[in-house]
């Protein structure tokens, strides 16, 4: 039970943090999307994207750890109830014993009920922990999408802090309170979430990645050529003399972040498997069984 408790406070503490977050960007969208009258123009501008992105992220976690601490919290009440009813069921036994019921028969029975309750607690206690462990995820579509949007979204705000502030800061020096959360507290708050998650990095989506990042240049150059929209950012125009130079760097700087970031995930995953493999072991909760390191 003690480990139940560890893991329901940090799913707590998760899910305030996530909901937090969720105070902060959702606002932000919302009033710098009314200050353009909900134009739909906004989303070629990549850090408008980005943060609707993370503001989309942080919805979907904060629904999945509610629903998750909601079940932590029934799994401890279940608990709770269980070892309530052992020590009912110990103290029915003292009582026969006072009776002078046959000793030999009832530590017979006694015996064979604690080696059940023992077994029936490790089998628990190894799923819990399990549960909470990196690689055990059946999350669903709706799970891998949010999944994706996450290792995007931890992508996506490096490009946006290291473009904004060295190429387009210099050209117009107004920073406000919007400004400041979408170029800068954009990574810090998807570091912090990234500090308190278990979800995995799945390389083979770098493939997805680079995907929408060719959407979204496609999507410029459309709006442009056939809406007569003027390019976000004056790198993106294919006319310059330099767009291949910053089409290529661009392109390379999401592949480094995405690569930086996913390293960081998986080191962060090895660190709590191994972390959890050792609870296992030093809790003897599946006595004799050998645990993979990608449990």
């Amino acid at each position: 039970m003690k480990q139940l408790g560890g893991a329901q406070t940090s799913q707590m503490s998760i899910l305030i943090y996530r909901g937090l977050a969720l105070f902060i960007c959702l606002p932000t969208l919302l009033v710098l999307c009314s200050h353009h009258h909900f134009n739909p123009h906004l989303l070629l501008y990549y850090t408008i994207l980005n943060f609707g992105i993370i503001t989309l992220y942080f919805l979907l976690a904060y629904g999945y750890s509610l629903i998750y601490w909601k079940q932590m919290k029934a799994a401890h009440a279940l608990e709770d109830s269980e070892d309530a009813a052992a020590q009912t069921s110990v103290s029915t036994d003292d009582v026969r014993e006072d009776n002078d019921v046959d000793k030999g028969q009832e530590e017979e029975e006694g015996t064979e009920k604690d080696a059940e309750g023992v077994d029936d607690k490790d089998d628990d206690d190894g799923k819990l922990l399990v549960g909470v462990t990196p690689g055990s995820y059946n999350a669903g579509l709706l799970g891998v999408f949010t999944m994706f949007l996450y290792i995007t979204a931890l992508s996506n705000s490096y490009v946006v802090t290291t473009v904004y502030w060295p190429l387009l800061y210099p050209h117009d020096k107004h920073v406000d309170w919007m400004t400041f959360v979408m170029h800068a507290g954009n990574i810090i708050l998807m570091h912090g979430d990234f500090f308190m998650n278990n979800m995995p990095f799945f390389k083979h989506q770098v493939c997805l990645y680079m995907l929408l990042i060719l959407a979204y240049l496609t999507a410029v150059i459309i709006a442009h050529d056939v809406f007569d929209v003027h390019y976000p950012y004056y790198f993106l125009d294919p006319t310059h003399q330099l767009a291949i130079v910053w089409w290529s760097v661009l392109l390379t700087a999401h592949i480094i972040f995405f690569s930086w970031v996913t390293t960081m995930a998986q080191k962060k995953q090895d660190r709590i498997s191994d972390k959890a493999l050792e609870e296992l072991e030093s809790q003897s909760v599946l006595p004799g069984v050998q645990m993979s390191a990608n449990v």
